[in-house]
């Protein structure tokens, strides 16, 4: 179970990838309800607030982030303890992305 993870990972950093935007807002309040360190990034952002996020997760102001596809592009964290696919991609491709 997904809340199992990211307990036995409490404080460092991870990736959960969802399939939609709507599923990244969703799972992201529902951690951030249960008092997860998390934040979100996907297209329907601003650039702003994308680069924030991204910012907030590479410098480690945030453990976690939810995200689409889009956000594994040249993300460089060395630190990163976990990547969970939160819906499954619908073809192998959509692994090679990350």
């Amino acid at each position: 179970e997904l809340k199992d993870i990211i307990r036995e990972n409490e404080e460092k950093s991870g990736i959960i990838y969802c399939s939609s935007r709507k599923e990244v807002d969703m799972l992201h309040h529902y951690l951030k309800d249960l008092g997860y360190n998390v934040g979100k990034y996907h297209g329907g952002l601003s650039d702003d607030i994308k680069e924030e996020n991204q910012e907030d997760f590479l410098y480690e102001r945030i453990d976690i982030i939810v995200a689409t596809n889009a956000f594994g592009m040249g993300i460089d964290k060395s630190n990163i303890r976990y990547i969970v696919h939160f819906t499954i991609p619908q073809n192998i491709e959509s692994y090679y992305i990350f």
